[in-house]
């Protein structure tokens, strides 16, 4: 999980996954048609040989919870059941983290197997659909028991892929948030339908982020103030502004007592005639 958020942006992961999804669901249309009744129902096997205790890296875990979430919330019934075979022994604290993002339903279709497990897939998947290594009979044209040109088979992913040190940021623009202290921008939005978009980084320590807006006198929670790990992985987003109003971006450094935070970042409105100033940080 390190190698990924080290070589890809948090929201193309989160769109991979949803790609996927996506894919599942035209797949099973074509299926339905071709066959003359309804496919849908995935039946999913959870491989985690060789998980071992570097999954507790916390930003990674953050993000694996996170993706969890978004597939709860927008694809519930997608999941027919999911074998999980050759567990680790930090799974039942895997499986803990996790529990409270799975709804009822679906802990209801999680089956753990441990490393005895092929009788069992065996009674849901035919054997010339399973790999050889899983309990089945098929294997690669070569005779690759772990079919490999038909399953990624994982593993540590190249440094050179990782985004660090190849990412241009001639277009970012950096600032220095003292400890104790937070960075507000402010964005005049007039036009309904605006995306606001942002993206940054800071180095060496994470930072607080959040979006609100000013309306009416009051003033919305927009995106929560959350710390993220942006020293680590590269961190961009958007939403799309429904109203005309002032909306406020915010780096906060509250939560270090002993440590300023220098930041690169770019943050603009997209679609709309629009103003920015930068207000004391005080200000907020």
């Amino acid at each position: 999980m390190k190698g990924l958020m080290y070589s890809a942006k948090r929201a193309d992961l989160e769109r991979t996954k949803l790609l996927q999804c996506e894919n599942t669901l035209l797949d099973w249309k074509e299926q339905s048609q071709k066959r003359g009744h309804r496919v849908d129902g995935l039946t999913v096997i959870f491989d985690m040989e060789g998980v071992s205790s570097k999954m507790l890296w916390r930003p990674g875990l953050q993000m694996y919870l996170h993706l969890v979430k978004v597939l709860e919330d927008n694809y519930p019934e997608m999941m027919k059941r999911l074998f999980v075979v050759n567990a680790p022994r930090i799974f039942p604290l895997l499986y803990k983290l996790a529990r409270p993002l799975i709804s009822e339903d679906m802990k209801n279709k999680i089956h753990v197997l441990g490393s005895h497990f092929k009788d069992t897939l065996l009674q849901y998947i035919d054997a010339e659909e399973l790999p050889v290594f899983l309990g089945g009979v098929k294997t690669d044209p070569d005779g690759n028991p772990r079919c490999s040109t038909m399953i990624c088979q994982g593993g540590e992913v190249p440094r050179d892929y990782f985004l660090q040190d190849k990412e241009s940021e001639d277009h970012l623009e950096s600032a220095t948030v003292s400890r104790g202290d937070k960075l507000c921008l402010t964005y005049n939005v007039t036009k309904p339908g605006s995306v606001l978009r942002w993206e940054f980084k800071t180095d060496d320590f994470d930072i607080g982020f959040g979006v609100h807006v000013l309306r009416n006198g009051k003033r919305e929670t927009v995106v929560a103030t959350e710390r993220v790990n942006s020293h680590i992985v590269p961190e961009d987003g958007s939403i799309t502004c429904q109203h005309p109003a002032t909306y406020v971006v915010t780096f906060s450094n509250h939560h270090s007592v002993w440590r300023k935070k220098t930041i690169r970042y770019c943050v603009e409105v997209l679609g709309a005639d629009h103003s920015s100033t930068t207000p004391p940080s005080n200000m907020f």
